[in-house]
């Protein structure tokens, strides 16, 4: 779980105030943090515990990590790590998806 709070603090530093303006590395660091969330959710970290780790002063990085919490845990979560792998890289994907097309 310090995995998942320590990408948090990490995508606050390489987050711009605003992340309105997509580039690759804004798209990455949000890619990053979506794997991060999913890997939580697949580890079984209660949403609760995930909603409170994703709070920020920086509120387009709260909201951000809001939206990707509250979308990680409308996926399933699996029991074999083969699932739980394949559910990351797809949720990391699905994020990362529409930043990059934006940029």
């Amino acid at each position: 779980m310090s995995r998942f709070k320590i990408s948090l603090i990490l995508f606050a530093l390489l987050a711009s105030s605003s992340l309105v303006h997509a580039d690759d590395k804004n798209c990455e660091a949000m890619a990053f943090l979506a794997k991060q969330i999913m890997a939580g959710r697949q580890a079984g970290v209660p949403m609760t515990k995930a909603i409170e780790l994703s709070k920020s002063d920086n509120k387009t990085l709260e909201k951000i990590s809001r939206l990707f919490v509250i979308a990680a845990y409308e996926e399933p979560a699996y029991g074999t790590k083969a699932m739980q792998e394949k559910s990351i890289n797809e949720f990391e994907n699905k994020m990362y998806l529409p930043c990059i097309k934006e940029g």
